[in-house]
C-alpha cells in the first residue's frame, strides 16, 4: 500500500508539474511545445486513475490521505490558471486565423483581376 501511495503522489506531482510547464511555454508563445506538454499531462493523470483504482481494490482510499489533497488544492490552482492561458492563446489563434482570411481573400481579388474597391452596378432597366 505504502508503493501505491507513493506511485498516486508521484503522479500527480508530474500532472502538476507538467500544467505548470504548459502555462510557461502558453505565456512565451511556445504552442507546439505546450501541445505536447499538455498531452504528457494527460497520460500522467491517467496514470494517477490506473494506481488510484488499484488502491481502492486494495482497500485504501488514498483520496483521503492529506499530502494528495493538499495537492489537488495546487492542482485547482494550475487548472484555474491554464484554463486562462489557453483561452488567450484561442484567442490569439482566431485573431491569426482572421488576418490569414482577410489577406486569402486579397491575393483572391488580385488573381481575378477585381480590384479591392471595384463596384458592381446592377441593372435596373
Amino acid at each position: 500500500m505504502r508503493d501505491l501511495a507513493r506511485q498516486v503522489r508521484s503522479a500527480l506531482t508530474t500532472y502538476l508539474e507538467r500544467g505548470r510547464a504548459a502555462i510557461l511555454s502558453l505565456s512565451a508563445g511556445r504552442h507546439d511545445e505546450a501541445t505536447e506538454i499538455l498531452r504528457l499531462r494527460t497520460a500522467a493523470f491517467h496514470n494517477f486513475r490506473a494506481v488510484d483504482v488499484m488502491a481502492l481494490k486494495s482497500g485504501s482510499d488514498l483520496a483521503k490521505d492529506p499530502a494528495v489533497l493538499a495537492m489537488w488544492d495546487e492542482i485547482r490552482a494550475v487548472e484555474k490558471e491554464l484554463a486562462a492561458e489557453l483561452e488567450i492563446a484561442a484567442e490569439k489563434t482566431r485573431q491569426l486565423y482572421s488576418k490569414i482570411r482577410e489577406t486569402r481573400a486579397k491575393i483572391g481579388r488580385y488573381r481575378s483581376g477585381r480590384s479591392e474597391k471595384q463596384t458592381v452596378f446592377a441593372k435596373t432597366v
